[in-house]
């Protein structure tokens, strides 16, 4: 049975111009001598569309912390796909979510997003506010 434990580093992109996050992972897997894996992971996506607003910087910290607080409660003999999940807000709660349920039950694949988008039932009402004919 192959034993793991999970740990992460999180590191500002302008924290260093020295060593990049490329580099740091190389370092761990380096001096660890193959005793860890290290995965590199740049949550870029997120950000689109120019400067990240005090909510985005706030709700950044709470996924942090969530991750955190979550890989600290993981079992040493855990299950590997119950390790697998995806994390992110429903309502005001931050929730994880195995990786799987939300592949099978709330993806739609071909169009790269959600079956179930909570904002369709106020879409008409913000397209009469702006002046859009509404259907």
């Amino acid at each position: 049975d192959k034993k793991h434990s999970g740990h992460i580093l999180i590191k500002s992109e302008f924290a260093s111009l020295a060593l990049s996050t490329e580099k740091i992972s190389e370092i761990v897997e380096e001096e660890s001598q193959g005793m860890f894996d290290s995965r590199v992971a740049i949550p870029g996506h997120v950000q689109q569309g120019g400067l990240p607003s005090p909510i985005d910087r706030i709700r950044a910290t709470r996924f942090a912390i969530k991750a955190v607080e979550y890989m600290e409660s993981l079992e040493i003999d855990d299950n590997e796909k119950s390790l697998a999940v995806v994390l992110g807000i429903e309502g005001s709660k931050v929730l994880f979510k195995p990786i799987e349920n939300v592949w099978n039950e709330e993806t739609v694949y071909g169009k790269r997003g959600r079956k179930m988008v909570f904002w369709n039932r106020t879409k008409s009402v913000a397209d009469m506010l702006v002046g859009r004919q509404v259907c």
